[in-house]
């Protein structure tokens, strides 16, 4: 027991040391970074940097210094914008790089050439999620954050979320200087088999599913449950993604379908027509919320949306399972859910790894509204992404 408390100690220690070494070096934020840098690298002259230059980089005005690859055919050319591409070796003659590994084969080992070279890095997804909240990136906003951050470190449920919320938070906020093992926190059973001592499907749910894509969890959910469910209500905002789900659903669980219901409507805090803004050609997010602060997409990928309060969606209805990857939109879901979870008190399976802020914020807007809920945290992936908020009561 002894053992077990000290060790639940370590995380709290580390969590703390994290927080005060990213307002000591403002490393909370990727922007905050680049901008304290004169000497910017994109390792990887490939593709998938070519095709997301534009929209990623220089229509944010981010300006890169040189490209780093491998090969050396690529040395010494002009890849985009008349940006040279410079071999490993001359990285490090630089004064004090930063470098984005913007690649899928062979990340790990240009991570790992970086910390062996005591090299600044900033992970590619990070890079990514902290463009969709450009808004926080002040200091003083993260000093303000840090007693909420330690709050919910108290309430978690277990030592292993107590775990997985440090490591996972850290890794956000430090990750230059460490690169956390992420294969070391990832379990399996997203959403429906976490290895949550209490939180366990029932053979009756009835499932809502908030962020429905294109049926890819409702297919998941339906295997695990072996398709003994009372109901399920999948809300999916974007037009696109809206058909794609009906047509899998009408045509792989035609048997279920009549106890299905599909909503082409968004979650939120209020009801009102917003655009939703298609960025998965050049950073992975599927359909995220557009409020006026992504002008670099071409007029093809937005769309107008509906959106609305899960309270009035299904006013009455009975739920007894929620799941949310709404692209960074939970925390507002949620509050546009009180009565739902008020009256039913689902158990709830809530992304939180979009927004830095949503590690803590998700977490508290379930005990807001209702603090008698068991929050734990699993992460479900090989990298940043897949960090999952379980509540139950």
């Amino acid at each position: 027991m002894k053992e077990r408390k000290e060790q639940m100690d370590n995380y709290r220690e580390l969590l703390k040391f994290s927080i005060d070494y990213a307002i000591e070096n403002n490393t909370f934020h990727s922007l905050n970074i680049i901008n304290n840098t004169e000497c910017l690298c994109i390792w990887g002259a490939g593709d998938f940097f070519i095709r997301s230059y534009e929209r990623m980089f220089k229509n944010r005005n981010i300006e890169i210094s040189y490209i780093v690859d491998s090969k050396k055919e690529k040395h010494g050319q002009k890849i985009i914008d008349n940006i040279v591409c410079i071999s490993p070796e001359k990285l490090l003659e630089l004064n004090n790089p930063v470098v984005i590994p913007y690649l899928y084969n062979g990340f790990d080992e240009v991570c790992n050439f970086c910390i062996k070279n005591h090299i600044r890095w900033i992970h590619k997804s990070h890079f990514m999620l902290d463009m969709q909240d450009i808004d926080k990136r002040q200091l003083d906003w993260f000093i303000k954050q840090k007693s909420k951050i330690m709050n919910v470190y108290d309430f978690l449920y277990d030592e292993e979320s107590k775990k997985v919320y440090s490591y996972a938070i850290s890794s956000r906020i430090t990750y230059e200087y460490k690169k956390i093992n992420y294969p070391k926190i990832y379990s399996g059973g997203e959403y429906f088999s976490p290895n949550v001592v209490g939180f366990e499907l029932k053979q009756d749910e009835d499932f809502l599913d908030v962020g429905a894509f294109d049926g890819d969890t409702i297919e998941k959910f339906l295997n695990t449950t072996n398709k003994t469910f009372s109901s399920i209500y999948a809300l999916e905002m974007s037009k696109k993604n809206f058909k794609e789900l009906k047509k899998y659903i009408e045509t792989k669980y035609g048997s279920v379908k009549h106890k299905i219901e599909m909503i082409n409507c968004g979650a939120w805090d209020e009801k009102t027509i917003t655009t939703c803004g298609d960025e998965s050609d050049h950073s992975g997010i599927s359909c995220s919320i557009n409020k006026g602060k992504r002008s670099f997409l071409s007029s093809e990928e937005i769309e107008d949306v509906q959106l609305d309060m899960i309270d009035n969606i299904l006013k009455d209805r009975k739920i007894s399972f929620i799941k949310m990857d709404i692209e960074g939109a939970e925390v507002k879901a949620i509050k546009g859910a009180k009565e739902c979870i008020r009256i039913n008190s689902p158990k709830m399976a809530i992304c939180i790894y979009h927004n830095l802020s949503d590690y803590w914020e998700v977490p508290l807007a379930i005990k807001n509204t209702n603090p008698n809920y068991n929050i734990a945290v699993r992460h479900h992936s090989n990298d940043n992404s897949g960090t999952v908020c379980y509540a139950w009561i």
